[in-house]
């Protein structure tokens, strides 16, 4: 019994401290008493304390209005004043700054100006990667299929033994190089095709800016170029070290990898801006239209292509008779990669003409 008494003192000890979740007094209480009033809806006051939460939810909300309204409002309103006197301040020091430098390096400056983005690209472009940073919907598809990518490429390593003769390895090689441009069309007719609806009834804006449309539509070509074509060739490197292929056909196919993102970008944002769609603010519903269709067709064909091209070096090299045997492994690889700079230059500078000379016409962008 002394035990039991004990026992009994202890939990009432700890339960002491819990009489507030029960206190009348507190939104709590009222929660749990209308959750526990609708199981017994004839005998409870269920829709009293509902709307007692009700009641004093819209007073706190009037009470938080009517705060923030009077402080928040003149705050902030001094806050960007004080920011712009800051920042125009600190152009004016540093305009007089530059002003009084003398070039002691006249040669070397120009040439670093000549490679260095000009203003108007680096605004456009950080614009856009702040416009992409500020939509979860749209990185959280990114971050989720790069995921998914890189851990296929950890695994490529966990291949079996007996797929590690030189057929398998040539196939196996080639599998990757198409599951990489695969991915690589799926992001590009995702992202970068919707890029020119995106901008929405600002088009006639943006044709009345300092910068012409044309360099805008660069720019997103450009841009979308070294994102995309940074990662898918980490991603291309990785591979073929964890696939220990030689240096020959890692160089191979990074540089396949990179013409293929140059020309899955073109066809994107070239289609994106011939069939644009500028009512609409969602980029799912931009793609699922007939030029997102258009772009993910036309950029499947491309990538079969470049992988068609790519097969002859591993056939002529697997080939130990036949006409096949008659090439040299150098010269397979030539003629490959001739092709597939060709092929990649003519899908990019056929559908960028046509874009440009859209962008150049003011009455196309007056009818959208």
């Amino acid at each position: 019994s002394t035990l039991k008494n004990s026992i009994f003192n202890a939990v009432n000890h700890v339960l002491r401290h819990t009489e507030l979740s029960v206190n009348p007094l507190i939104p709590s209480t009222w929660m749990s008493n209308a959750l526990a009033g609708w199981s017994r809806p004839f005998d409870s006051n269920a829709i009293q304390y509902l709307l007692l939460m009700t009641s004093y939810a819209g007073i706190g909300l009037w009470i938080t209005l009517c705060v923030t309204w009077r402080f928040y409002h003149s705050g902030m309103n001094l806050s960007m004043r004080r920011n712009a006197h800051s920042s125009w301040k600190k152009r004016t020091r540093q305009q007089i700054k530059e002003s009084t430098i003398i070039d002691l390096k006249p040669q070397k400056n120009s040439i670093l100006n000549k490679i260095k983005p000009n203003t108007a690209y680096r605004a456009l472009a950080r614009k856009d990667l702040l416009t992409f940073r500020r939509d979860p919907a749209q990185w959280v598809q990114v971050i989720v299929v790069f995921s998914l990518l890189f851990l296929y490429v950890l695994n490529v390593r966990n291949m079996g033994t007996d797929y590690q003769t030189p057929f398998w390895i040539e196939v196996i090689s080639l599998l990757n190089l198409g599951v990489c441009s695969l991915a690589l069309s799926t992001l590009t007719t995702r992202f970068v095709f919707p890029q020119f609806s995106l901008e929405g009834k600002r088009l006639w804006i943006l044709s009345m800016c300092p910068v012409p449309l044309k360099k805008i539509l660069v720019q997103k070509l450009l841009t979308s170029c070294c994102i995309t074509g940074s990662i898918t060739a980490l991603l291309m490197f990785l591979s073929s070290m964890l696939l220990s292929m030689s240096t020959e056909l890692t160089v191979l196919y990074s540089i396949a990898i990179i013409l293929i993102c140059i020309g899955l970008n073109s066809i994107a944002i070239s289609l994106g801006t011939i069939f644009p769609n500028v009512n609409e603010t969602n980029p799912a519903k931009i793609v699922s239209g007939f030029g997102g269709t258009l772009c993910l067709i036309v950029s499947f064909l491309y990538i079969l292509s470049i992988i068609a091209f790519l097969t002859f070096p591993v056939a002529v090299k697997l080939s130990k008779a036949g006409s096949l045997s008659t090439f040299s492994g150098a010269g397979a690889v030539i003629l490959a990669m001739s092709l597939s700079l060709f092929l990649t230059l003519i899908v990019t500078y056929i559908p960028l003409k046509f874009a440009l000379k859209k962008t150049g016409d003011l009455r196309s962008l007056r009818n959208l």
